[in-house]
């Protein structure tokens, strides 16, 4: 009896439909960071193709960089800032509520500094400036 083959983590696939021979869309699949996105062709239309290959490349490079930079920071400035208040705690110098205080600034400041991600653009897709 053959061993089996390790198993496929993840798979992937698009269709063209029963209205086109090529297929436009195009798909990202990364299973070790958990992100899987279908990027439409928009249906056979005129550059659908390459509006579809730029999206994807775009989120790739996005998705990597900044987001693995962006949970860094939030988790760097959440261990710290539990640190701080820990010491502090068994020193008494802060009571329960500026305890609590500190936690929901710091859930805020985290969540804040995650919502950058949504708000800006990557460079990549920025139009060039005058002297470009």
């Amino acid at each position: 009896m053959a061993a089996a083959g390790p198993k496929p983590l993840a798979a992937a696939g698009s269709d063209p439909g029963r209205e086109r021979e090529n297929n436009e869309d195009r798909v990202l699949c990364d299973p070790e960071r958990g992100i899987y996105a279908v990027i439409d062709g928009v249906g056979g239309e005129s550059g659908g193709e390459i509006a579809a290959q730029t999206a994807k490349e775009i989120l790739q490079a996005r998705l990597s960089r900044r987001t693995t930079g962006v949970i860094r920071q939030n988790i760097a400035f959440s261990l710290a800032t539990k640190l701080v208040a820990l010491v502090l705690a068994a020193f008494g110098i802060v009571n329960l509520w500026i305890a609590v205080a500190a936690d929901m600034g710091t859930s805020l400041v985290v969540t804040l500094n995650g919502m950058r991600l949504a708000l800006t653009r990557p460079r990549a897709s920025r139009p060039p400036s005058n002297g470009e």
